[in-house]
């Protein structure tokens, strides 16, 4: 889930709830509606740098999972190398455009218009989550969606938020994923919605 929203509201970390859930799906719909395009259209070089460097084999099918895909940039990246992706946002319009993307790019994505609340439960070797609208309620769910051996890619703008979970907290929180390695990611990004934020907290975690 692509956001750039930086203030919090009353929905402290532990408090799950629907409304508001509800309405940032709203809110996120009504921005894809209202432009023409919100992201750059290139994938996140932060997970390009994340992958690179985890040494994964996808000459045998490997399947992805990639939370909040908004435009699809992502999704049809993982695609391009190999990767089953299936791709979740609460956007309708967002989905339809990563559809099109992977469709002009000649690769196929399973990409649907769900919010990460109501997914169903299933299994993925890669799991990664952009800038998400989740809470910290969500952390038990998220984890279980990790398959033994697979990998978790969860990354946040450098940001306090009392609203959405942040890498800082998930670490704290993992209870089925080991740890892998956290740090900061410096991009350089000109054009877009995520143009103003320089600097990523990245998080990767394992199931064993």
């Amino acid at each position: 889930m692509h956001t750039d929203s930086t203030h919090s509201d009353s929905n402290a970390p532990g408090h799950h709830n629907s409304e508001y859930h509800a309405s940032s799906a709203a809110a996120m719909e009504d921005r894809y509606a209202r432009n023409e395009r919100v992201w750059s259209g290139d994938p996140n070089a932060a997970l390009l740098n994340a992958v690179a460097s985890m040494g994964l084999d996808v000459a045998s099918p490997r399947t992805a999972l990639d939370i909040g895909c908004g435009e699809g940039a992502d999704a049809v990246w993982l695609a391009q190398q190999g990767w089953q992706v299936t791709a979740i946002d609460h956007a309708p319009t967002a989905v339809r455009r990563a559809q099109e993307l992977a469709a002009e790019n000649g690769v196929q994505i399973d990409a649907r218009a769900v919010s990460f609340q109501d997914f169903e439960r299933a299994m993925f070797d890669l799991v990664i989550c952009f800038f998400g609208q989740l809470s910290d309620d969500d952390v038990p769910k998220l984890e279980s969606l990790v398959a033994p051996s697979g990998w978790l890619i969860f990354v946040h703008h450098d940001m306090e938020s009392e609203k959405y979970l942040m890498p800082a907290r998930l670490k704290e929180q993992l209870t089925e994923l080991e740890l892998v390695d956290d740090y900061v990611f410096d991009k350089n990004l000109e054009r877009g919605g995520g143009a103003h934020h320089h600097r990523d907290l990245v998080l990767r975690a394992r199931r064993r």
